[in-house]
């Protein structure tokens, strides 16, 4: 009998997974190993050197690290990054001319493991951002109408580490929840509420202000299982925005990347989810495990009951698959692990 229910399911599956509509906040980063780079000057050597800046760009989005240490294959590979490359073109942007190249994940991924770095996969937790800024004694907002280009700096540095970042509308609908006082208070429900328009995972919140030195800011970076504050400064209000994408990159790739000193193991976790009745909510299960970082193969012990348990091949065991599989917006924990070690899930209606 369940031969047969995997059968049918095999021939089921392609056109359901079709039907179903990926949800907003079940975010794949779907540029992680493209980049682009200035060209400084004329001749192949000058193109050569702007690929070699595009692959540590991509080194540094695909690893989650800021610093690729002295590892001599990063090396190598940056100075000669042609074998890396996939597809490549020049752009004009303005005066100057930009270098964008995209290169073969297989041999990224290797290199990064030859480096000792992790591979933190495309699936990873997107956010909506809700700023205030301090300017001659008036709070303001930051949004596509009000501070433009601390938004857009923002969005900008936050995909250059791989990172999906939504800067809500600040329409009449937001407004009616969130001001520019509650986010410097840091009105937690009031954020909640206004987030959920937009689908998103995670809800950065935080408060810019001119210091002796500069600007600084103050953020909370609340997650579905953890909240991360920081504090970071710079010189200008747009070098903040950088700093702050660096420090929610930072703190995530430490959380859902792996460890770099030490290469996880894969192991079979025993995973059963509950809520699962049909083969819409089959689709939505197995797509979600299949396209999570380290997953190496998902197979179906039996379904019943509004059941489904399944064998799963992961990198770094039951409980880091615990914690990557409530990102997506799919699944999520369903009390704590059983004491036989089962992961036990419940998919989101």
């Amino acid at each position: 009998m369940l031969d047969l229910v995997r059968s049918c399911l095999r021939r089921l599956l392609p056109a359901v997974a079709l039907a179903c509509a990926i949800p907003a906040h079940a975010v794949e980063v779907l540029d992680l190993y493209d980049a682009e780079a200035p060209i400084t000057a004329e001749g192949e050597a000058a193109h050569v050197e702007a690929l070699g800046r595009a692959l540590r760009a991509v080194l540094v989005k695909v690893s989650g690290r800021r610093e690729l240490g002295d590892a001599p294959a990063i090396a190598e590979a940056v100075g000669t990054p042609g074998r890396f490359v996939q597809q490549f073109e020049q752009r004009q942007g303005g005066a100057a001319s930009r270098l964008w190249a995209r290169f073969d994940p297989e041999l990224v991924d290797r290199l990064l493991a030859e480096a000792g770095l992790p591979v933190w996969g495309r699936v990873r937790p997107s956010m909506t951002a809700w700023l205030a800024i301090e300017r001659d004694g008036e709070r303001r907002l930051v949004g596509a109408d009000e501070e433009p280009t601390l938004a857009t700096a923002l969005v900008s540095s936050a995909a250059d580490r791989g990172l999906p970042v939504v800067m809500p509308l600040l329409d009449l609908e937001d407004r009616m929840r969130v001001d520019a006082e509650g986010v410097w208070a840091g009105k937690d429900e009031a954020l909640r509420e206004a987030s959920a328009r937009y689908q998103t995972e995670a809800t950065l919140a935080g408060r810019m202000r001119a210091v002796s030195a500069g600007w600084a800011g103050r953020f909370v970076l609340r997650l579905p299982d953890a909240v991360e504050r920081f504090e970071v400064t710079a010189a200008v209000p747009e070098l903040l925005m950088q700093e702050v994408a660096d420090a929610m990159a930072d703190r995530l790739a430490a959380r859902y990347s792996g460890a770099a000193s030490a290469p996880l193991e894969a192991s079979t976790v025993s995973v059963e989810v509950a809520g699962v009745s049909s083969l819409e909510h089959y689709a939505r299960v197995m797509r979600h495990l299949e396209a999570m970082d380290g997953v190496s193969a998902v197979s179906v012990v039996r379904m019943g009951d509004d059941r489904l348990w399944l064998d799963v091949e992961a990198r770094g065991g039951a409980e880091r698959l615990r914690q990557l599989a409530a990102l997506g917006g799919v699944v999520v924990p369903d009390g704590e692990l059983a004491a036989d070690g089962r992961l036990r899930l419940r998919l989101i209606r």
